[in-house]
């Protein structure tokens, strides 16, 4: 046998293991820039769902401030309106209640109550306070006993 037929058999004999070994080289290359492309790209998808999710929460909170703004605004300026009309309000509740109070008398019924006064005024007696006690008509909203 030559050199030639040795090195023949030798290459033979080492080929199956060095092409083994090579192939298993670039397919862990491969496996590896695999793994760590698939890393990134999970690393990105999880960098992108949070940030959509911490913007969402973001604009929620707003909104729920707004709105929870304009109640209380809202609220502020129906109690300024109600403190500047209250005045008001008391006005015009005694004009009602005395336009309510001249429809329904028609001036019988007072002369109704001053004869009963009259029957009763032998009667009055002083409260603890030195008052009359006196009669009143059913639509008398004076504010002392």
């Amino acid at each position: 046998m030559g050199w030639r037929t040795r090195l023949a058999k030798r290459l033979r004999e080492c080929m199956p293991s060095t092409l083994a070994w090579v192939l298993y080289r670039q397919c862990h290359h491969v496996l590896n820039t695999i793994v760590i492309v698939a890393i990134v790209l999970i690393n990105i998808i999880i960098i992108i769902v949070m940030t959509i999710t911490i913007i969402t929460l973001v604009i929620i909170i707003i909104i729920i401030f707004i709105i929870i703004m304009i109640i209380i605004i809202i609220i502020i300026i129906m109690i300024i309106i109600i403190k500047i009309t209250h005045h008001n309000c008391t006005i015009m509740m005694i004009i009602t209640n005395t336009v309510i109070i001249t429809a329904i008398d028609d001036g019988d019924d007072l002369d109704d109550y001053k004869q009963e006064d009259d029957e009763v005024e032998g009667n009055e007696e002083k409260d603890a306070k030195g008052l009359r006690n006196e009669r009143r008509t059913p639509f008398d909203f004076r504010l002392h006993p």
